[in-house]
């Protein structure tokens, strides 16, 4: 296997971890790939996973090639390796991104000594379909988790090969945004996933509160027979249509499910529940007790991720925007500590990209996070923009090299505590360590996110807090 060379880094672009998922191995398990013969040559990047046909897929996937068969991640390696084995970070993209999006660079990570890999998994309909005549030909009685089941095959996979490229099997960091990170806490959640992975860290994906509405296998399995129905299809059409059509007619046909609005993407096509994998909300699972604790757990949101809520929450949220964005974090971390579990490191992102408006927004620390700014021609960065995306890439190779993030010459980031609730921030202008729950707002979105771990239902704030909600200034 040759991989392509770029400055200090090696480059393994299109490894086929699975076989493709293509004909009758649509909506199945992930299947191991054949042998290849001689030198595989990977130096060109595959094909990304089918997704959206609506407005809103074509303009963020403008430009990119899609496919069926889309198994396949990419390994970026140190071209000097030490002795040592190198700590692996294990890239999930979200349902806007790529594993090889113009962000995802593993250069900056391999000066830190950390190999990257970016994995393409099934996503929207081909990742998410859900049918009982499905799950009976699954030896586990398994549906609608597709996308999960990818990236556990993928885990496996590099298990059982990453020690060829210099990386080390027992110290797997498994970070994602978005729909990524939201796979990051199925994962927490997942007893087969035990073992394949030492660390998460969960950029904007929720927290003990989840994005996205998680059907049960039986809900997911009645609507979308509803949606064939509806557009007079059977299943052996969905075995047999190409990817475009059925995204192009299922997409238009779901709306008239009327599925209720509880997130910013409204779909049938999220993960949901397949009674193996995913079990139910990781917020739901946790407070059960049932996560991985051994894990080491970094997580994070912006200023602006706050939108989600007002979708979920009767009544909305008024103006405690701020407040419900960084209440993600602080009641994960909360449950955490008034457990006993690992201390959980937790960020803040409210420094906005210069040119920007008033809000740091959702995939706005990405660039910072992959050290390619640079990338980003229009935007004009300040020193002090480098200054973070240089420490943010530091942060995080030093998480994944031992479970801490701290290191020489960087703002000390303390884990959230009992004793000591801090939060880094990333201000507009300085990053530092502060206790960013410590007044009456923030404590109500906290303690209400934690009394509703899931999907929120409940008005905010509760009817019976109303009397302490209204005294704004009083301590509780």
């Amino acid at each position: 296997m040759t991989g392509v060379t770029e400055e200090e880094s090696v480059i393994f672009k299109g490894i086929p971890y699975a076989a493709p998922p293509v004909g009758p191995r649509r909506f199945a398990v992930p299947e191991e790939h054949a042998d290849w013969d001689g030198n595989l040559a990977c130096d060109k990047w595959a094909a990304d996973a089918f997704r959206s046909n609506t407005d809103y897929g074509k303009r963020f996937f403008k430009g990119f090639e899609y496919s069926e068969d889309c198994l396949y991640l990419n390994i970026w390696v140190p071209s000097k390796v030490s002795g040592e084995k190198c700590p692996v970070m294990v890239w999930l993209y979200g349902a806007n991104g790529s594993s090889h999006d113009r962000y995802i660079d593993g250069r900056a990570y391999n000066r830190k000594g950390c190999i990257l890999v970016s994995v393409n998994y099934r996503i929207g309909i081909m990742g998410c379909f859900g049918h009982e005549k499905l799950a009976a030909r699954d030896a586990r009685n398994s549906t609608g988790a597709y996308g999960i089941m990818d990236i556990l095959f993928a885990l496996k996979w590099i298990r059982e090969n990453i020690t060829a490229f210099g990386g080390n099997p027992d110290n797997v960091t498994v970070f994602g945004h978005s729909a990524g990170a939201m796979f990051t806490k199925l994962l927490l959640g997942c007893e087969p996933a035990r073992g394949l992975f030492r660390r998460v860290i969960s950029l904007s994906g929720g927290g003990i509160w989840d994005i996205d509405y998680i059907h049960t296998k039986e809900s997911k399995c009645r609507l979308c027979r509803e949606l064939l129905e509806n557009v007079g299809w059977t299943l052996d059409d969905m075995m047999t249509r190409t990817a475009e059509e059925i995204y192009g007619v299922l997409e238009e046909a779901e709306k008239d499910l009327n599925l209720p609005r509880k997130s910013m993407i409204n779909s049938l096509f999220h993960p949901s529940m397949d009674d193996w994998l995913i079990k139910d909300y990781y917020g739901k699972i946790l407070a059960e007790g049932e996560v991985d604790k051994n894990a080491d757990v970094m997580c994070g949101m912006l200023g602006e991720e706050w939108h989600n809520f007002v979708c979920q929450i009767p009544g909305g949220i008024g103006d405690y925007k701020k407040e419900f964005a960084l209440g993600a974090v602080i009641s994960w971390a909360r449950v955490y500590a008034e457990r006993g579990l690992k201390p959980i490191y937790t960020y803040f992102f409210e420094r906005r990209m210069p040119g920007m408006d008033r809000w740091a927004r959702h995939g706005d620390e990405l660039p910072y996070v992959f050290g390619c700014l640079d990338r980003y021609e229009n935007i004009p960065w300040t020193a002090f923009d480098y200054k973070i995306s240089e420490e943010t890439v530091e942060y995080f190779s030093n998480f994944a090299l031992n479970g801490n993030p701290n290191g020489s010459n960087l703002p000390d980031w303390e884990p959230y505590t009992k004793k000591r609730p801090l939060t880094l921030h990333f201000a507009e202008d300085y990053i530092k360590s502060e206790d960013l729950s410590s007044n009456y707002r923030e404590e109500q979105v906290v303690r209400y996110l934690m009394a509703t771990p899931g999907m929120l239902d409940d008005s905010f704030p509760p009817v019976s807090d109303n009397a302490k909600f209204e005294q704004s200034g009083e301590e509780i």
